[in-house]
């Protein structure tokens, strides 16, 4: 059906009426129809609402279709009347047609209905849309002095949006007699409406103009708005009641409101999108069509204004935010750069630990104290492995890993930070599936849970706790964006002063921190989350004001054959071998480290610190070495020419790169160097002996 049509019958016979309806029923509208048959009646229904027509009989007792025309056309000037009726004279249809009816049907011809009704709906929509246009044209000729007016006034205002929002607000009362009304903008991350001055609408009195910081009107998680504003705001349509009592969006009046006895919103529009609102109400008199077009007028120049204004804080938070950028890249650079360098100071010191931890099997006490020594010295490279991966110097390394580790040790590390005022309570699951993640990025993200957590509480104390746990998906959960499986959840909360519903949807924002300046980058919780989106998990918070706040961390189980048979069988023996290395390394305390575990694998090697006097070794005798193991950065040249050369003399000769820093090249490019492997520093001798052996096994056709 194209519409639906209002008709009012007239008619004392219900026969008839049935007769006339059916009539209608084969045209393509809906009827919504009402039948009186008396003066009386008719008075009030055209009293009560407007009808798209009248169809009106002309014999009735004690009332005639000439009265009727009379009464509609005192009414609703404009709502056509057609008579429906027996056989009358034709002077009777001329006098008729002089006195106002569109149309005259005989009861025996009711085809000729639908037509005429048709004709005659089109022709009173013809009439209506040029008497609104000229009204129109009258509307905007006398509103442009006032637009003119208040367009130079919203031009002078400097960005302030509060100032802007006031005049609008003064104007559109002014021009709509109302004594009350609000402007308000859309909050273009939340899509909350945000009422930026108001005038008092309560008994208690509200500021005008306090920006709004009383109330706001949240969106629904559907996207739409409640109430009669909202109306206006959903269908993105003008609107005003003058009876609002009886809309079905009417919410009620909260208490100590004063009554609304009649209002009008106006939605206001930037290219379709919806950027605020004028909403009035009460203006002494019914609110028309006139009043939409004068507010209407006055939106389009809020629009501009309100995009002006929010492109100006846009640009204003890009430039903050490139700001930041470039501070954060500079103190990357440095921490990259004293990383590096700690990585050597590292690698001796680890090397020589597990070394020492060899000979001392047969005395349990300074075994375990070494043990603890190798974990520090395996906690500090992990450190150093967060900050390379901060300034970008380092690729991530994701493997299988389970995750209650490192939580178990990301916690035996807080602890000692934690004040005694915050009390830690742990639910970690013993038996947890394996992810593939790098072990300290994972770290990285418990790391920064829990330290939020205990920022929120620093003040008045409470509990931190954190739970590990895995879980079964099994449906597509939509609003985590995961798909069913096992994953493995981690909560991580806290009993703090909490985050409010307008805060928490941008908590994982790059740059967006509740922190006072100084306290943090704003940074945390957006790597957090990247860290958990780049291993198919996701995180989400839960959080009520004054109740604290609840991260869940979701990452997927994988399948176990995926563990390496190294992480299922920790104390698996070394591999050993007794071929011949080359090592280079400028620094000849890494040097001779590498010379030392490779002897106590069984392996002989002739090592180097001048990366030219290994090049004139290799270069007399290439057949007497199996693999060149090099530094990369070193003086003369690099490691990576130094691997063409070697290659260049003998190409079937395996190399493996021993480095700090890796950002520069990938596996794919190594290899096109002729570089079998790399290995990062710090060296752990279990890493390093497996990839030696890994590589002369392939060399020599073993693998």
């Amino acid at each position: 059906m194209d519409k639906s049509l209002s008709i009012l019958l007239v008619e004392d016979s219900d026969d008839d009426a049935a007769l006339i309806l059916r009539a209608l029923s084969r045209g393509n509208f809906g009827i919504r129809h009402e039948c009186v048959s008396s003066e009386n009646a008719l008075r009030e229904a055209l009293a009560r609402k407007n009808w798209d027509v009248v169809l009106s009989d002309y014999y009735m007792p004690g009332f005639g279709g000439l009265q009727a025309i009379r009464i509609v056309q005192e009414a609703s000037p404009d709502t056509p009347v057609i008579i429906v009726s027996g056989a009358i004279g034709e002077e009777t249809a001329v006098e008729l047609m002089r006195s106002g009816a569109h149309d005259f049907i005989n009861k025996d011809k009711l085809m000729r209905l639908l037509p005429a009704l048709e004709r005659e709906l089109a022709e009173s929509q013809v009439r209506r849309e040029r008497e609104e246009a000229q009204e129109s044209l009258r509307q905007e000729l006398s509103l442009n002095a006032v637009l003119a007016e208040l367009a130079r006034k919203l031009i002078s205002v400097s960005d302030d949006l509060e100032s802007m929002a006031q005049m609008v607000l003064d104007k559109a009362k002014e021009l709509t007699g109302s004594s009350h009304g609000y402007v308000a903008v859309v909050e273009p991350r939340t899509g909350n409406i945000r009422p930026v001055t108001y005038s008092e609408m309560m008994r208690t009195p509200h500021k005008e103009g306090d920006g709004g910081r009383g109330f706001s009107f949240s969106v629904n998680p559907d996207g739409s708005y409640r109430g009669l504003w909202g109306y206006s705001l959903n269908t993105r349509t003008s609107h005003f009641e003058n009876y609002p009592q009886s809309h079905g969006s009417a919410l009620g009046i909260p208490r100590g409101h004063e009554p609304i006895e009649k209002f009008m919103a106006v939605p206001v529009l930037y290219q379709g999108e919806l950027v605020g609102q004028i909403a009035l109400a009460n203006p002494g008199r019914d609110y028309n069509g006139q009043d939409v077009v004068k507010i209407s007028s006055i939106a389009d120049l809020l629009s501009l204004s309100i995009v002006r204004q929010q492109n100006i804080h846009e640009r204003e938070e890009l430039e903050s935010q490139l700001r930041q950028s470039q501070k954060m890249e500079a103190i990357g650079t440095l921490a990259g750069g004293i990383a590096h360098d700690f990585n050597n100071i590292l690698t001796p010191l680890i090397g020589y630990a597990e070394l020492v931890k060899t000979n001392l099997r047969d005395d349990p006490v300074l075994l375990r104290q070494q043990d603890e020594v190798l974990k520090a010295c395996v906690r500090a490279r992990e450190l150093v492995q967060q900050i390379l991966t901060f300034s970008r110097q380092s690729e991530e390394e994701r493997k299988p890993l389970l995750v209650q580790s490192i939580v178990k040790e990301a916690l035996r590390l807080l602890r000692s930070a934690i004040p005694s005022t915050i009390e830690m309570e742990l639910d970690l699951a013993g038996e947890c599936g394996a992810v593939l993640a790098d072990s300290s990025q994972i770290h990285q993200v418990v790391m920064n849970l829990c330290t939020n957590a205990f920022y929120a509480m620093r003040e008045n104390g409470g509990t931190l706790t954190v739970s590990l746990h895995e879980k079964f998906m099994a449906k597509r959960a939509a609003r985590l964006d995961l798909r069913p499986g096992r994953y493995v959840e981690l909560v991580v909360a806290d009993t703090g002063h909490g985050i409010g519903q307008g805060t928490i949807e941008k908590i994982f924002d790059p740059y967006f921190t509740t922190k006072k300046k100084g306290e943090g980058t704003g940074l945390g919780l957006a790597i957090a989350l990247g860290i958990v989106k780049k291993c198919g998990g996701t995180i989400t918070a839960v959080s009520e004001e004054g109740q604290g706040t609840s991260f869940f961390v979701y990452l997927p189980v994988i399948e176990a054959k995926m563990l390496s048979e190294s992480e299922k069988s920790p104390e698996a023996r070394m591999p050993v071998g007794s071929e011949h290395i080359l090592v280079i390394d400028d620094d000849r305390t890494i040097m001779e480290l590498e010379q030392e575990m490779l002897c106590h694998l069984g392996y002989r090697v002739t090592g180097f610190s001048n990366c030219l006097d290994a090049l004139d070794t290799f270069s007399a005798s290439p057949g007497d070495f199996d693999l060149v193991i090099t530094d990369l950065i070193m003086p003369n040249f690099s490691g990576t020419d130094l691997a063409q050369k070697v290659t260049a003399i003998r190409p079937e000769m395996p190399v493996m790169l021993c480095t700090g820093l890796s950002e520069d090249l990938s596996p794919s490019c190594a290899a096109e160097l002729g570089i079998r492997r790399i290995v990062i520093k710090p060296i752990i001798l279990k890493e390093f002996a497996l990839a030696v052996r890994s590589v002369l096994d392939v060399a020599s056709g073993k693998k």
